[in-house]
């Protein structure tokens, strides 16, 4: 066998063992987050992340320490959100209860979308299956945009770039938005008693499921949560933004128009839920919209800049055609 057939056939077979490997890290993952929970804390879910991309690049020579140089930037913005809100308290700043809810009121004429939906639909005693749908829609958001960007880390790392551009400039905005207005979502607006008859229900559903810690990592993640970051919804904004991403990713977007479905249900299970109010939603899709908007616009303005510097370049390097023949290295007439 030829040297050429032989790394051809080891590539083989090394891509094989990989593809094995990633699916047996997938389903390392899904029974964790069966037995154990899903990974709400920013270490378990770096720790997760790094363990998939090292196996899908057995082979290729990707360090550990190129793994964290490139998403450690993106752990430290989500550090720094899990902690607003002490900042918001150290600045002084009110949270806002009656914004938001006097919005949904005017934007559905003195109803409140969360009320009315836990009238209808929630009833304490049975677990409907939108409930468990509801609470798994709910709990997405702490992995689908991590498992986008861990995909496209594998497959490519320019399109990584791009996406992690978005995501973070995403982060940014909300994060901002949230220490200087900070707001109350539906279920603590209840606990003021300015919404009657709601309740936080997130977990209502998936009690359904038998997951074995569900109170202790329920608990877990609302330890980090912020409560008062509730304008814009970021469930809303992320989930828009890989609908949008995903979307526009090649030619023919229309053909993935249905991808729209993500962010449509996570607004109807957060507001179902009472996370969030209708106008906390709108707001979200409105950011990942406008962060869409300006990366592209940025990114397009970047390669054009670069084909311009191209030219300049290419035609620096072609010889003039005036200019002197013995420099050219062409010979006098």
């Amino acid at each position: 066998m030829s040297s050429t057939r032989l790394d051809r056939a080891l590539m083989s077979g090394l891509m094989s063992w990989r593809a094995v490997a990633v699916g047996v890290a997938i389903v390392a993952f899904v029974w964790s987050w069966w037995i154990v929970g899903p990974p709400v804390t920013r270490p378990d879910q770096l720790l997760w992340i790094m363990v998939v991309i090292l196996i899908a690049n057995v082979g290729r020579g990707l360090s550990i320490p190129r793994i964290l140089i490139d998403w450690l930037p993106l752990f430290v913005i989500l550090y720094l959100y899990d902690y607003t809100r002490g900042w918001t308290t150290s600045l002084g700043i009110p949270t806002h209860y009656v914004w938001a809810l006097n919005a949904d009121k005017f934007l559905f004429n003195g109803t409140v979308p969360t009320q009315w939906l836990q009238i209808h639909f929630y009833d304490p005693p049975v677990v409907h299956w939108y409930d468990t749908a509801s609470g798994l829609v709910y709990l997405s958001h702490f992995f689908a945009s991590l498992a986008l960007a861990t995909g496209l880390y594998i497959y490519s790392r320019d399109r990584w770039a791009a996406f992690m551009r978005r995501f973070i400039l995403l982060s940014l905005a909300g994060l901002t938005t949230y220490v200087l207005f900070p707001a109350a979502p539906p279920w603590l607006a209840n606990q003021r008693g300015l919404l009657p008859e709601v309740t936080p229900i997130t977990g209502h559903g998936l009690g359904a499921l038998h997951l074995a810690p569900m109170e202790t990592w329920l608990t877990l993640g609302h330890a980090h949560a912020n409560y008062v970051a509730a304008v814009p919804s970021l469930h809303a904004g992320f989930s828009m933004l890989v609908a949008l991403f995903l979307i526009f990713e090649g030619r023919r977007p229309w053909r993935r128009i249905w991808m729209l479905a993500y962010p449509i249900a996570m607004g109807l299970a957060i507001v179902y839920c009472a996370e969030h109010y209708v106008i906390d939603v709108l707001l979200g899709w409105a950011y990942a919209g406008a962060v869409m908007l300006a990366c592209g616009a940025w990114e397009r303005q970047r390669d054009r800049r670069r084909l311009v510097r191209a030219q300049r370049d290419s035609e620096a390097a072609e010889p003039s055609a005036d200019a002197d023949p013995d420099v050219v290295g062409v010979p006098a007439g």
